[in-house]
């Protein structure tokens, strides 16, 4: 269970739930999990230098990106790595907690747009859907999803089949973006059905907060 934190006193808390295929690990947000699995792969691609060289050029970019979506709102993350015969499959699902600056339009479908500007992509070659979705614990949320393009540096730019969801928090003003992705772009139909089905598993809850401490 996650408590999405909030500065508004109240007597409840709310939190959320979701679940990943089996399989999946769940991420420590400080790192060590990727950690693990950077071990495990080298170990497994002992006698594979190349593969090595392709498995750490992989982690060290989730771990940038573990760090800088951190420092965003990044809440709960899981994902997968695992080696096939034609390669590596990899897939991660981050969830952010949201809340908008004033001056900031708090609109779902403005935020959902908002995560791959239209000018950050590269016409006719990467594609990107905005629509609602009804998901079955929290109502109507705003989704987009395709293949996307952002820029690791100057140089050089990462495409990804992405789907970002971005759903109302009950009693809270904020929001919570459900973001899943994979740089396996050979099968996109396949990884979108798989993040819709992570993402339809997003539920909220309430609890009586605990009584504070008398001094």
């Amino acid at each position: 269970m996650y408590i999405l934190d909030d500065t508004t006193e109240t007597p409840r808390e709310v939190g959320f739930d979701f679940r990943v295929p089996d399989g999946w690990s769940e991420f420590d947000l400080s790192g060590a999990t990727l950690a693990d699995r950077r071990a495990e792969l080298l170990s497994a691609y002992a006698d594979d230098p190349q593969r090595q060289e392709a498995a750490n050029a992989m982690l060290d970019g989730v771990t940038r990106e573990l760090k800088r979506a951190t420092d965003l709102g990044l809440i709960a993350a899981a994902g997968t790595l695992e080696n096939y015969d034609d390669g590596l499959f990899m897939a991660n699902v981050c969830v952010f907690s949201l809340t908008t600056s004033p001056g900031q339009s708090a609109d779902l479908f403005s935020i959902a747009e908002s995560i791959h500007p239209k000018r950050d992509q590269t016409p006719g070659e990467t594609w990107l859907q905005t629509v609602p979705v009804d998901l079955p614990e929290t109502g109507t949320a705003a989704r987009v999803f395709g293949l996307a393009e952002h820029r690791v540096d100057e140089e050089n730019r990462v495409r990804s089949i992405v789907m970002h969801t971005v759903i109302k928090v009950p009693r809270r003003d904020r929001q919570l973006l459900v973001s899943c992705s994979s740089p396996n772009t050979d099968h996109p139909d396949e990884l979108l059905d798989l993040f819709d089905a992570i993402t339809q598993t997003v539920r909220f809850w309430q609890q009586d907060a605990p009584a504070t401490a008398a001094r």
